[in-house]
């Protein structure tokens, strides 16, 4: 259970500091073009989004029994 619970809150973290790095890059540029900032916060996006999924996919079938 710690270790659902690590592996959310991890996934939670990342995603927001994807989305704070995707938001700071639209604030160089009023988000008239794609800039480096908005790249990279996308890709850390992606990658918390992966995390969740793995961490899903790894579940025993216990705790889906809701």
């Amino acid at each position: 259970m710690v270790r659902e619970s690590v592996t959310f809150g991890l996934s939670l973290l990342v995603t927001v500091v994807g989305l704070a790095i995707v938001l700071y890059g639209v604030s160089l540029n009023a988000g008239l073009a794609l800039n480096e900032f908005m790249l990279a916060g996308g890709g850390v996006v992606l990658v918390a989004i992966a995390l969740h999924t793995g961490a899903l996919m790894s579940m025993d079938d216990a705790h889906d029994a809701a």
